[in-house]
């Protein structure tokens, strides 16, 4: 399993605000657990959730500009490459 810290974007779709306030709105960093199913050359996509063989929830497909980092959070071993990506 890994650990990505990524950042997102923040957003007021409220009232009006001032301007000055506007300006200090920064992105947030966030961060997801799971698998990464996908590795692609612009994004990575993890799921927090699995059944083992089919089935995948809490979906993200992440920009690879947005992240940070990517950490391993389990052990991994030759024989267990949880810890890296489900084929």
């Amino acid at each position: 399993m890994k650990l990505v810290t990524w950042l997102d974007i923040v957003s007021h779709d409220g009232a009006w605000m001032d301007i000055s306030e506007a300006k200090e709105y920064k992105p947030a960093p966030i961060q997801t657990v799971g698998w990464i199913i996908k590795e692609e050359e612009e994004y990575i996509v993890i799921v927090s959730s699995k059944d083992g063989e089919e089935l995948v929830g809490s979906v993200n497909a992440i920009p690879r500009s947005a992240i940070i980092s990517i950490t391993c959070v389990s052990s991994c071993t030759p024989e267990n490459c949880e810890c890296l990506h489900v084929q």
